[in-house]
Protein backbone atom coordinates (compact mmCIF):
# COMPACT_ATOMS: atom_id res chain seq x y z
CA UNK A 1 0.00 0.00 0.00
CA UNK A 2 1.33 3.31 -0.73
CA UNK A 3 1.57 5.28 2.60
CA UNK A 4 1.83 8.92 1.23
CA UNK A 5 -0.98 9.97 0.24
CA UNK A 6 -1.53 14.41 -0.62
CA UNK A 7 -3.25 16.01 1.40
CA UNK A 8 -6.19 16.37 -0.22
CA UNK A 9 -6.44 12.85 -0.75
CA UNK A 10 -6.75 12.20 2.90
CA UNK A 11 -8.97 15.16 3.53
CA UNK A 12 -11.61 13.88 1.02
CA UNK A 13 -11.05 9.91 2.36
CA UNK A 14 -13.62 11.97 5.33
CA UNK A 15 -16.11 13.40 3.00
CA UNK A 16 -19.38 12.28 1.96
CA UNK A 17 -19.02 14.94 -1.08
CA UNK A 18 -16.49 15.88 -3.47
CA UNK A 19 -15.28 18.74 -1.69
CA UNK A 20 -11.54 18.49 -0.97
CA UNK A 21 -12.36 21.44 1.43
CA UNK A 22 -15.07 20.62 3.42
CA UNK A 23 -13.62 18.79 6.53
CA UNK A 24 -16.92 16.50 8.92
CA UNK A 25 -14.86 16.52 11.59
CA UNK A 26 -13.08 19.42 13.41
CA UNK A 27 -10.38 18.26 16.67
CA UNK A 28 -9.43 21.27 19.17
CA UNK A 29 -8.44 18.15 22.03
CA UNK A 30 -6.26 19.10 23.87
CA UNK A 31 -5.44 22.46 22.29
CA UNK A 32 -4.88 24.98 25.12
CA UNK A 33 -8.10 26.81 24.67
CA UNK A 34 -8.58 29.30 26.75
CA UNK A 35 -11.32 32.30 27.24
CA UNK A 36 -10.96 35.60 25.39
CA UNK A 37 -11.07 37.27 28.94
CA UNK A 38 -7.87 35.05 29.80
CA UNK A 39 -5.68 35.39 26.96
CA UNK A 40 -3.74 38.52 28.18
CA UNK A 41 -2.30 36.27 30.76
CA UNK A 42 0.01 34.03 29.03
CA UNK A 43 2.84 36.29 28.05
CA UNK A 44 5.14 34.15 26.32
CA UNK A 45 2.65 33.25 23.16
CA UNK A 46 -0.67 34.25 22.13
CA UNK A 47 -3.12 31.13 23.22
CA UNK A 48 -5.65 30.11 20.70
CA UNK A 49 -9.05 31.25 22.58
CA UNK A 50 -12.63 30.73 21.99
CA UNK A 51 -13.11 33.62 19.63
CA UNK A 52 -10.49 32.31 17.43
CA UNK A 53 -12.39 28.39 17.16
CA UNK A 54 -15.64 30.51 16.27
CA UNK A 55 -13.93 31.93 13.75
CA UNK A 56 -12.58 29.15 12.36
CA UNK A 57 -14.92 26.68 12.73
CA UNK A 58 -17.62 29.15 11.26
CA UNK A 59 -15.83 29.43 7.79
CA UNK A 60 -16.99 28.90 4.80
CA UNK A 61 -15.54 25.27 4.44
CA UNK A 62 -16.78 23.84 7.52
CA UNK A 63 -20.43 24.53 7.23
CA UNK A 64 -21.02 20.81 7.19
CA UNK A 65 -19.14 19.69 10.63
CA UNK A 66 -20.64 16.97 11.75
CA UNK A 67 -18.56 16.53 14.98
CA UNK A 68 -16.89 19.06 16.83
CA UNK A 69 -14.32 18.44 19.73
CA UNK A 70 -13.37 20.46 22.33
CA UNK A 71 -12.46 18.52 25.02
CA UNK A 72 -9.69 18.99 27.72
CA UNK A 73 -9.32 22.48 27.31
CA UNK A 74 -9.93 25.81 29.35
CA UNK A 75 -13.19 26.88 28.19
CA UNK A 76 -15.52 28.70 31.10
CA UNK A 77 -19.15 29.66 31.28
CA UNK A 78 -18.14 33.20 29.09
CA UNK A 79 -16.37 31.07 26.66
CA UNK A 80 -19.31 28.46 26.59
CA UNK A 81 -21.60 31.51 25.68
CA UNK A 82 -19.19 32.82 22.95
CA UNK A 83 -19.75 29.18 21.01
CA UNK A 84 -23.38 29.16 21.60
CA UNK A 85 -24.05 32.66 19.85
CA UNK A 86 -21.55 31.85 16.76
CA UNK A 87 -21.82 28.36 16.33
CA UNK A 88 -25.37 26.93 16.57
CA UNK A 89 -27.68 29.63 17.95
CA UNK A 90 -30.30 30.02 15.04
CA UNK A 91 -29.99 26.90 13.27
CA UNK A 92 -25.89 27.30 12.59
CA UNK A 93 -24.04 24.29 11.72
CA UNK A 94 -27.08 22.71 10.67
CA UNK A 95 -24.91 19.28 10.02
CA UNK A 96 -23.75 19.19 13.40
CA UNK A 97 -24.21 15.45 15.51
CA UNK A 98 -21.88 15.51 18.18
CA UNK A 99 -20.15 17.91 20.12
CA UNK A 100 -17.55 17.24 22.87
CA UNK A 101 -17.15 19.24 25.43
CA UNK A 102 -15.89 16.90 28.23
CA UNK A 103 -13.07 18.05 30.68
CA UNK A 104 -13.61 22.05 30.29
CA UNK A 105 -14.34 24.37 33.27
CA UNK A 106 -18.00 24.76 32.05
CA UNK A 107 -20.41 24.89 35.37
CA UNK A 108 -24.22 24.79 36.06
CA UNK A 109 -24.85 28.68 34.85
CA UNK A 110 -23.81 27.34 31.56
CA UNK A 111 -25.73 24.42 31.05
CA UNK A 112 -28.72 26.93 29.52
CA UNK A 113 -26.63 27.22 26.78
CA UNK A 114 -26.89 23.97 25.14
CA UNK A 115 -30.56 23.99 25.21
CA UNK A 116 -31.30 24.87 21.63
CA UNK A 117 -28.62 21.99 20.08
CA UNK A 118 -30.19 19.65 22.20
CA UNK A 119 -33.64 20.58 20.85
CA UNK A 120 -32.24 20.02 17.05
CA UNK A 121 -33.81 16.31 16.30
CA UNK A 122 -30.84 15.36 14.48
CA UNK A 123 -28.28 15.98 17.15
CA UNK A 124 -27.08 13.01 18.67
CA UNK A 125 -24.34 13.78 21.66
CA UNK A 126 -23.68 16.54 23.36
CA UNK A 127 -20.35 15.50 26.03
CA UNK A 128 -19.86 17.23 28.98
CA UNK A 129 -18.22 14.57 31.06
CA UNK A 130 -15.54 16.11 34.11
CA UNK A 131 -16.41 19.91 33.73
CA UNK A 132 -18.14 21.25 36.98
CA UNK A 133 -21.54 20.83 35.55
CA UNK A 134 -21.70 17.06 35.53
CA UNK A 135 -22.57 17.12 39.15
CA UNK A 136 -24.66 17.55 41.95
CA UNK A 137 -24.76 21.38 41.59
CA UNK A 138 -27.18 20.85 38.28
CA UNK A 139 -29.37 18.55 40.12
CA UNK A 140 -32.48 21.34 39.46
CA UNK A 141 -31.06 20.75 36.01
CA UNK A 142 -31.02 17.54 35.24
CA UNK A 143 -34.35 16.83 36.96
CA UNK A 144 -36.30 19.22 34.18
CA UNK A 145 -34.33 17.78 31.63
CA UNK A 146 -36.78 16.34 28.87
CA UNK A 147 -36.18 12.75 27.91
CA UNK A 148 -35.09 13.35 24.41
CA UNK A 149 -32.39 15.62 26.16
CA UNK A 150 -31.17 12.78 28.39
CA UNK A 151 -31.07 10.47 25.03
CA UNK A 152 -28.43 12.96 23.72
CA UNK A 153 -26.40 13.86 27.17
CA UNK A 154 -23.02 11.94 27.76
CA UNK A 155 -22.16 13.29 31.54
CA UNK A 156 -21.18 9.86 33.55
CA UNK A 157 -17.72 8.62 33.24
CA UNK A 158 -18.25 4.90 31.89
CA UNK A 159 -16.65 3.74 34.60
CA UNK A 160 -18.98 5.19 37.01
CA UNK A 161 -21.71 4.02 35.52
CA UNK A 162 -22.61 1.08 36.68
CA UNK A 163 -21.92 1.97 40.52
CA UNK A 164 -25.20 3.64 39.51
CA UNK A 165 -24.38 6.85 42.32
CA UNK A 166 -25.05 9.19 39.37
CA UNK A 167 -29.09 8.28 40.00
CA UNK A 168 -28.93 11.23 43.14
CA UNK A 169 -29.00 13.78 39.78
CA UNK A 170 -32.51 12.69 38.65
CA UNK A 171 -33.84 12.23 42.22
CA UNK A 172 -37.24 13.74 42.60
CA UNK A 173 -38.54 13.03 38.57
CA UNK A 174 -41.93 11.32 38.73
CA UNK A 175 -40.45 8.50 35.91
CA UNK A 176 -36.71 8.73 37.81
CA UNK A 177 -36.71 4.93 37.41
CA UNK A 178 -37.54 4.09 33.66
CA UNK A 179 -34.91 7.63 33.28
CA UNK A 180 -32.21 5.56 35.41
CA UNK A 181 -32.23 2.85 32.76
CA UNK A 182 -32.26 5.33 30.06
CA UNK A 183 -29.55 7.03 31.48
CA UNK A 184 -27.15 4.12 31.80
CA UNK A 185 -28.39 2.44 28.19
CA UNK A 186 -27.64 6.03 26.39
CA UNK A 187 -24.25 5.97 28.20
CA UNK A 188 -23.37 2.18 27.55
CA UNK A 189 -24.46 2.83 23.97
CA UNK A 190 -21.96 6.28 23.34
CA UNK A 191 -18.61 4.51 24.92
CA UNK A 192 -19.44 1.47 22.48
CA UNK A 193 -19.19 3.51 19.54
CA UNK A 194 -16.31 5.30 20.93
CA UNK A 195 -14.61 2.35 20.72
CA UNK A 196 -15.35 0.93 17.57
CA UNK A 197 -14.63 3.92 16.11
CA UNK A 198 -10.88 4.17 17.91
CA UNK A 199 -10.69 0.06 16.89
CA UNK A 200 -10.79 1.05 13.39
CA UNK A 201 -7.89 3.57 12.50
CA UNK A 202 -6.96 4.37 9.16
CA UNK A 203 -4.40 6.71 6.98
CA UNK A 204 -7.37 8.65 6.43
CA UNK A 205 -6.54 10.29 10.29
CA UNK A 206 -2.36 10.91 9.01
CA UNK A 207 -1.91 14.66 7.59
CA UNK A 208 0.98 14.73 5.46
CA UNK A 209 1.31 18.13 6.22
CA UNK A 210 0.77 18.45 9.83
CA UNK A 211 2.27 14.82 10.63
CA UNK A 212 2.48 15.55 14.71
CA UNK A 213 -1.22 17.32 15.11
CA UNK A 214 0.15 20.60 16.03
CA UNK A 215 2.99 19.99 19.04
CA UNK A 216 1.90 22.93 21.58
CA UNK A 217 3.56 26.26 20.93
CA UNK A 218 5.41 25.92 24.10
CA UNK A 219 7.71 23.17 22.84
CA UNK A 220 10.82 24.22 21.80
CA UNK A 221 11.54 24.42 18.13
CA UNK A 222 14.68 22.56 18.23
CA UNK A 223 12.20 19.77 20.10
CA UNK A 224 9.49 20.37 17.27
CA UNK A 225 12.48 19.58 14.66
CA UNK A 226 13.64 16.55 16.63
CA UNK A 227 9.56 14.74 16.11
CA UNK A 228 9.40 15.96 12.38
CA UNK A 229 12.49 14.10 11.94
CA UNK A 230 11.25 11.11 13.66
CA UNK A 231 8.11 11.07 11.78
CA UNK A 232 9.84 11.52 8.61
CA UNK A 233 11.85 8.27 9.45
CA UNK A 234 9.08 6.25 10.39
CA UNK A 235 7.98 7.29 7.13
CA UNK A 236 10.28 5.32 5.24
CA UNK A 237 10.42 2.23 6.84
CA UNK A 238 11.85 2.91 10.63
CA UNK A 239 9.51 0.81 12.69
CA UNK A 240 10.87 1.69 16.29
CA UNK A 241 10.19 5.41 14.79
CA UNK A 242 6.90 4.87 14.57
CA UNK A 243 6.12 2.94 17.51
CA UNK A 244 7.80 6.32 19.28
CA UNK A 245 5.41 8.37 17.45
CA UNK A 246 2.54 5.95 18.77
CA UNK A 247 3.79 6.53 22.00
CA UNK A 248 3.64 10.01 21.78
CA UNK A 249 -0.02 9.99 20.61
CA UNK A 250 -1.02 7.83 23.55
CA UNK A 251 0.85 9.69 26.27
CA UNK A 252 0.42 13.00 25.04
CA UNK A 253 4.35 13.42 25.43
CA UNK A 254 6.61 15.92 23.97
CA UNK A 255 3.95 18.38 23.30
CA UNK A 256 1.98 16.58 21.18
CA UNK A 257 -1.89 16.22 21.44
CA UNK A 258 -3.24 13.01 23.08
CA UNK A 259 -5.51 10.75 20.42
CA UNK A 260 -5.78 6.92 20.83
CA UNK A 261 -6.85 6.07 17.42
CA UNK A 262 -3.71 7.50 15.90
CA UNK A 263 -1.54 5.63 18.69
CA UNK A 264 -3.18 2.39 17.06
CA UNK A 265 -2.45 3.32 13.91
CA UNK A 266 1.13 4.18 14.33
CA UNK A 267 1.31 0.74 16.39
CA UNK A 268 -0.17 -1.17 14.17
CA UNK A 269 2.12 0.31 11.03
CA UNK A 270 5.26 -0.35 13.45
CA UNK A 271 4.21 -4.24 13.63
CA UNK A 272 3.64 -4.24 10.06
CA UNK A 273 7.64 -3.18 10.11
CA UNK A 274 8.25 -5.96 12.05
CA UNK A 275 8.50 -3.86 15.47
CA UNK A 276 8.44 -6.06 18.46
CA UNK A 277 7.99 -2.76 20.50
CA UNK A 278 4.79 -2.14 17.84
CA UNK A 279 3.17 -5.33 18.77
CA UNK A 280 3.62 -4.91 22.66
CA UNK A 281 2.18 -1.60 22.62
CA UNK A 282 -0.85 -2.38 19.76
CA UNK A 283 -1.33 -5.35 22.22
CA UNK A 284 -1.49 -3.30 25.73
CA UNK A 285 -3.82 -0.49 23.79
CA UNK A 286 -6.11 -3.20 22.56
CA UNK A 287 -6.37 -4.75 25.97
CA UNK A 288 -6.89 -0.35 27.27
CA UNK A 289 -10.63 -0.68 24.61
CA UNK A 290 -11.56 -3.96 25.80
CA UNK A 291 -10.12 -6.12 23.58
CA UNK A 292 -8.00 -8.24 25.87
CA UNK A 293 -8.02 -11.54 23.85
CA UNK A 294 -6.35 -9.96 20.92
CA UNK A 295 -4.60 -7.81 22.82
CA UNK A 296 -2.89 -10.81 24.77
CA UNK A 297 -2.26 -12.78 20.85
CA UNK A 298 -0.21 -9.50 20.20
CA UNK A 299 1.62 -9.32 23.14
CA UNK A 300 2.59 -13.26 22.38
CA UNK A 301 4.08 -11.73 18.97
CA UNK A 302 6.18 -9.35 20.77
CA UNK A 303 7.53 -11.74 23.11
CA UNK A 304 8.35 -14.12 20.14
CA UNK A 305 10.23 -11.56 18.87
CA UNK A 306 12.15 -11.46 22.16
CA UNK A 307 10.17 -7.87 23.53
CA UNK A 308 11.24 -7.99 27.53
CA UNK A 309 8.62 -6.86 28.62
CA UNK A 310 5.91 -8.91 26.83
CA UNK A 311 8.09 -12.15 27.72
CA UNK A 312 7.98 -10.82 31.30
CA UNK A 313 4.72 -10.53 31.38
CA UNK A 314 4.11 -14.11 30.03
CA UNK A 315 6.76 -15.62 32.53
CA UNK A 316 8.66 -16.80 29.62
CA UNK A 317 12.39 -17.77 30.34
CA UNK A 318 15.41 -17.96 27.49
CA UNK A 319 14.42 -21.29 26.86
CA UNK A 320 10.60 -20.23 25.57
CA UNK A 321 11.01 -19.39 21.95
CA UNK A 322 7.74 -20.34 19.82
CA UNK A 323 7.94 -19.13 16.34
CA UNK A 324 6.90 -15.65 15.34
CA UNK A 325 4.15 -15.01 13.12
CA UNK A 326 5.32 -14.14 9.53
CA UNK A 327 1.38 -12.43 8.96
CA UNK A 328 1.58 -9.06 7.75
CA UNK A 329 -0.87 -6.33 9.58
CA UNK A 330 -3.34 -5.59 7.25
CA UNK A 331 -3.11 -1.49 7.50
Amino acid sequence: MNLIMSSCALVSLLLAGTSCFAIKHMDYHQSGIVDDSFAHVYQSYRPKVVSDVAQEVLDEKYSDTESLNLSDNYILDPGLEILRDNLWKSGRLPALRELDLSFNRVTSQGLPSFEEILEREAFQYLNIVGNPAASIESKSFFTGLKENHLRKLIWIPEKWIEGRKWTILLEGRPDSETVNDLVSLVHKQYYDKKRGELLSPDESSIDENNPLNDPSPLVLKQETERLQQIYQQAREGNGEDADSIGIYYLRGREGVKENKKKALWWFKYAANLGSADGYYNWGKLMQELGQPEEGMRLIEEAAKRWHFSAREMLGWNDSATPESSTEIVDQ
